[in-house]
């Protein structure tokens, strides 16, 4: 199916990263946050950076810059929208979530969070 995008405010065209969950939603989201927040991902966007380096074009850095829709990179995730909703949520400078979780769902984001380093 088509991906279809996340719910405010992981909708913006302006992000630098699309992460595609397993169910298809493409979060807009920026790397400098997600490289703040997680290891795993800023050794991912050090090593982006230098693989372009090394081919002689312009490095992209994890920076909060402004870029076009058709330059963000999509990584595809294993994880649901569901867990990656909670996860941003927990992570990100806006709106906490604060609803009431099933137990699935704080399991599988708690999975995630350990999975990606993301401590805090």
């Amino acid at each position: 199916p088509p991906p279809r995008k996340a719910s405010p405010p992981f909708d913006k065209a302006s992000a630098d990263l699309v992460l595609r969950t397993s169910d298809y939603v493409d979060f807009h989201v920026w790397k400098c946050i997600l490289a703040l927040a997680s290891p795993v991902f800023e050794d991912m966007f050090e090593l982006a950076e230098h693989g372009k380096r090394s081919e002689g074009k312009t490095a992209e850095g994890a920076e909060c810059t402004s870029s076009t829709p058709s330059s963000a990179s999509v990584i595809e995730v294993p994880e649901t929208s569901s867990a990656w909703t909670l996860l941003l949520r927990w992570i990100y400078p806006s709106r906490p979530c604060h609803d009431p979780l099933p137990p699935f769902l704080l399991k599988t984001a708690l999975a995630a969070a350990h999975k990606y380093q993301m401590d805090g």
